[in-house]
This record gives C-alpha cells, sequence and structure tokens, in this order.
C-alpha cells in the first residue's frame, strides 16, 4: 500500500486496502489480517501492530500446557475484545457487516470432526447461509487462530448444537480455490478482474505430530506449495494474478517464534527489494488504479482448465500486438516516406526506399503519370519538368539529391514550357492563358499551394 500511496500523493496512513479490494479472505492469522483490513477498515501498519499483540497472548505460555492453552484461549478473547475498543467498535459486535463497505470478507476454519472441511464465515449474506444465523467478531477470530498445537477448539452456535472448530482447515492453508468459487456467488460474472492477489506465509509445509493437550495427531497442516503451484499453472499468463512469498529466509520459522519477529522482517524486504518482484508490484499497482482488467470473473472461476485461460489471455495479447503492429506500420509509413505535390496539387505519398537516388524517383514519377494520365502528363513525359522544396521554391539538384531526401520530406513539380513564343500558353490544371512571360527565359507555373 506504500507504492498505491505513492502513486495517489496520498500519506500512507490515508490508503486503506478495503477502499481497493471488493474481496478479502484468508485462514489463520491471514484469516485475522483479512478481518482487521476489510472489516475494521484498518491500515497494513495498524494490523502488524495488532497482530504481535494476538501472538504474544496466544504463545506466551507456562509449564503447564493444558492452564496455559485455556488461559491462552482467555487471552486471546481479551485481546480481540481490547482491539475492538480501542478502534471505537461494541466487543460484541457481529461479524457480519450491514455497512455500505465495498470489502467483503470470508475466513474459513476447521471443524474438530471434520478437519478437512472449510467452514467458511463471512461479513455478509450468502445465498447458502442461514439469515438468521449471526456470528460474534470475537468468536469467529479465536476460531480461525485455535490451532490445535496451542489452543483449545471454540465453540460457536445455538446452546445445545455448538460446533467446535480448530484453526486451520486441513488442505487449504491457500484458501484461493474457495474465494474464487465464493466471489461468483457475490459479483456479474462478466465483471472484469483487476487484481486477484495471494499473499504466502513464507515458509514451507509443516506436520503437526502434537496438539495442545500433547495428543499425538498426523494432521498436515499445509499444503500451501502445491495449491500455490497449481494456481500458478492455472494463471500463467494472466497479469491480473499475482502471488507473493517469501521463499528464502523463512523456513525454519515456527508459529510461536514471535520474539523473533526482526529476522521475518529482513527477510521480507529483501525479497521485496528484489527486482522481479518490485516489477510484479509496480504492475498490480496500475492494475488496482485502473480497476479494469482484461479477464472476467467466470473466465477465472468457471474456468477448471487453467489452459482456456491462458488461450483467452493469449488471444487477447494476439489481439493487442496486432494492432500495435498496425500502429508501427502506420507510424512507419508516414515516417518512411516524402510527399510528391504534383503541378495541380494532388499530394503523392512515395516510399523512401523508391527515391533514394534522383534518378529513381524520376522514374517513378514517369509511372506514375503514365499511369494515372493526369494535367501534365505530357511535359513530364518529355522532361519539361523541376523539383522544387523549401519555403523558397529552390530547386532541387539532382546532384544534390542525396543530401536533401530525408523521411518526411515534401517535394513539389514545376512544370516547363519551352514555347515560349506560342500565344495562348495555357496552365496545364485550369487552362488558363499565360501571356506574362519574359523573353530570357521560360515560364513556369508552380504547383498548386
Amino acid at each position: 500500500m506504500n507504492r498505491l500511496a505513492f502513486e495517489l500523493k496520498l500519506d500512507e496512513e490515508e490508503v486503506r486496502p478495503a477502499d481497493y479490494f471488493d474481496m478479502m479472505a484468508g485462514v489463520g492469522f491471514g484469516g485475522l489480517c483479512a478481518l482487521l483490513l476489510g472489516r475494521l477498515r484498518m491500515t497494513p501498519r495498524l494490523v502488524a501492530d495488532e497482530l504481535e499483540k494476538v501472538a504474544t497472548a496466544i504463545f506466551n505460555t507456562g509449564d503447564d500446557e493444558i492452564a496455559s492453552a485455556e488461559y491462552a484461549m482467555v487471552k486471546l478473547r481479551m485481546v480481540i475484545e481490547d482491539i475492538l475498543r480501542r478502534h471505537g467498535h461494541p466487543c460484541n459486535i457481529d461479524l457480519r457487516d450491514d455497512s455500505n463497505n465495498r470489502c467483503k470478507v470470508v475466513v474459513f476454519a476447521a471443524l474438530e470432526v471434520v478437519a478437512d472441511h472449510c467452514r467458511p464465515f463471512r461479513t455478509y449474506v450468502h445465498p447458502r447461509s442461514s439469515k438468521g444465523v449471526r456470528h460474534t467478531f470475537v468468536d469467529v477470530a479465536c476460531a480461525i487462530l485455535a490451532f490445535p498445537e496451542f489452543l483449545p477448539p471454540v465453540l460457536i452456535g445455538r446452546p445445545g448444537r455448538e460446533e467446535r472448530f480448530s484453526g486451520i482447515p486441513h488442505g487449504f492453508h491457500n484458501p484461493m480455490q474457495e474465494v474464487l468459487k465464493e466471489s461468483q456467488w457475490l459479483f456479474d460474472k462478466e465483471r472484469p478482474v483487476s487484481l486477484v492477489l495471494s499473499l504466502g506465509p513464507g515458509q514451507g509445509p509443516i506436520i503437526s505430530s502434537k496438539d495442545y493437550r500433547g495428543t499425538t495427531s498426523s494432521r498436515i497442516v499445509s499444503k500451501t506449495d502445491t495449491v500455490a503451484k497449481e494456481l500458478s499453472q492455472r494463471f500463467c499468463g494472466v497479469g491480473e494474478y499475482l502471488r507473493l512469498n517469501v521463499d528464502k529466509g523463512l523456513d525454519n520459522v515456527e508459529l510461536d517464534d514471535w520474539h523473533a519477529l526482526g529476522s521475518i522482517v529482513s527477510h521480507t524486504e529483501v525479497y521485496l527489494e528484489l527486482p522481479t518482484i518490485t516489477a510484479h508490484i509496480d504492475r498490480a499497482v496500475q492494475w488496482l488504479l485502473r480497476r479494469n482488467g482484461s479477464v472476467t470473473l467466470e473466465q477465472l472461476v468457471c474456468s477448471n482448465n487453467h489452459s482456456q485461460i491462458k488461450f483467452l489471455q493469449q488471444n487477447h495479447n494476439e489481439q493487442l500486438l496486432k494492432v500495435v503492429k498496425q500502429m508501427n506500420e502506420i507510424v512507419q509509413e508516414a515516417i518512411e516516406k516524402i510527399t510528391l505535390v504534383d503541378a495541380v496539387g494532388i499530394r503523392i505519398p512515395i516510399s523512401l526506399q523508391l527515391c533514394r537516388s534522383y534518378e529513381t524517383l524520376i522514374k517513378v514519377i514517369r509511372v506514375y503519370y503514365e499511369d494515372q494520365r493526369p494535367p501534365g502528363t505530357r511535359l513530364v513525359k518529355k522532361g519539361h519538368f523541376e523539383l522544387v522544396s523549401g519555403n523558397e521554391g529552390e530547386v532541387v539538384k539532382p546532384i544534390a539529391w542525396r543530401c536533401v531526401v530525408t523521411p518526411g520530406l515534401t517535394v513539389e513539380m514545376s512544370m516547363i514550357r519551352h514555347d515560349y513564343h506560342t500565344e495562348g500558353m495555357n496552365c496545364p490544371r485550369c487552362g488558363h492563358a499565360y501571356t506574362d512571360w519574359t523573353t530570357k527565359g521560360w515560364t513556369t507555373w508552380g504547383a498548386s499551394r
């Protein structure tokens, strides 16, 4: 957002992602970021500060693991409530946003009994969800952060029908597939997509072997890399899709390494300063400012075959290149030509390749007159004409032609009549008789101006 603020000539704190993105989503801490950015409309800098407070509450455990896990959940709730209070919201605020906020947010949590099921929690009304069921912001925030390794599950639902949620669904560390499906319920399928931005965790797969009680678990927590590769293949050639993920230095960072934020910041800044990444970010900013992409939502969501999107994008690129080529040809034709104005004022474009030498140009002029038969053809056939150029109408000498001819040059023809003793000598164009000649030479009708 710093880059966007720079382009808009605004202070960084004046630019809020919720004003530029129509939809945000995530799981775990990514889900909490989406809620803070989209639902509460915070700036990225504020979100970073609040995340540090939340992480400290979760991972600052004591010696008694069971007691500390339960207590960590209590502290987590207190921290979330404190965030709401400090930013002017009631502690029992609903997750659902009934205001005119353009940014819709959906976050996903895992059911304890079905860990590989992705349960969505939305800030908006969805056709498939019950309109009467409303969840609090605090409950949902705790549910998406209830990592089994550190926290107990969170109960959400009506009394007697509560469901237990425990953090990130198995296999959904990158929920982009679900987000794309969700978007088709919200927006028109023909709507152009400006930017699809995916932010990775900056680390490889993690296998969890124990839950917060120390019980052995075979649950694989992350398939981020696999999903990211599938999406990269699917959206190959689609400029509106951007994946950012710090690929070096964070492999050994664990969830509870919040005391080492300095190294995380350093590796992230190095990654963002890479020329390729900087170029991608610059392009993304331009897409956001335009708010008009070349791919529709239907093409992104409804195509299970990435080759179709690639073909559509390739076809778009081919059409664009074709137009650019035609424009270049037009420009080159205008630049790489001279203009000949004949004796009656007709402008004749001639390729520079056909008039590099004076002799070749004369041949071209003769062929033109023989083919088109304009006024003055008889004089041209006899060679009774001259070429003039410049504001003063200076005669162009054959020996000097190679020094004169340049792209864009305009030369004019002047017809020469040697029969100046003949009465009634007429203009080749209008036929007007010209009698005011001198006996020292010949009479010349210049090209019509």
